[in-house]
């Protein structure tokens, strides 16, 4: 096996571009979930998966918001997706608070982020979320993947998430 580096984010947006006329931001969005393998953007594109960032802001207001029967029905819709989609929106999720840790350190100005991304980072640290609660909810997530990839129930463990995640925002853990 021949392990190649990921090409850069910015390289599979242009090239997404380029190549399937959609939306910088779509692009944008398909190449971090991606990380840098185009074979995997084409085939998110081909889920017709790249409007995530909704996705994701609808979760997380639900979870911000104390919404339970919102959040209920969020991750009811999301299992609803099939493994690989859920798959790739929780790495879009970890792709959001890795950006979350980044704002913490540099000047937003100088990280390479869209608009949209950029409000996700910032909100997460207007609201005060410790850099080491952000890190246990990546870890989360990572976790939820891993028992997705393993055929657990993807309903059950998508809500066991979203109150992990619920709990970690709000310092209840």
């Amino acid at each position: 096996i021949v392990r190649l580096a990921p090409a850069p984010i910015a390289d599979i947006e242009q090239k997404l571009v380029s190549d399937f006329s959609i939306p910088q931001e779509a692009a944008r969005q398909v190449a971090i979930i991606s990380q840098g393998r185009y074979f995997h953007a084409t085939q998110i594109l081909q889920d017709d998966n790249h409007a995530v960032h909704d996705a994701v802001r609808e979760l997380f207001n639900c979870i911000f918001t104390n919404k339970g029967i919102e959040l209920v029905k969020q991750t009811e819709i999301w299992a609803d997706l099939g493994r690989e989609p859920i798959k790739n929106r929780l790495q879009y999720i970890i792709q959001l608070l890795h950006l979350s840790i980044k704002a913490h350190y540099f000047p937003v100005q100088s990280l390479p982020a869209s608009p949209l991304e950029m409000q996700f980072a910032t909100t997460m640290l207007k609201k005060g979320v410790p850099i080491a609660r952000i890190h246990a909810m990546t870890e989360a997530i990572n976790d939820t993947i891993h028992y997705i990839q393993r055929n657990a129930n993807a309903k059950i463990q998508l809500l066991a998430l979203a109150l992990r995640l619920q709990a970690s925002i709000h310092g209840r853990e």
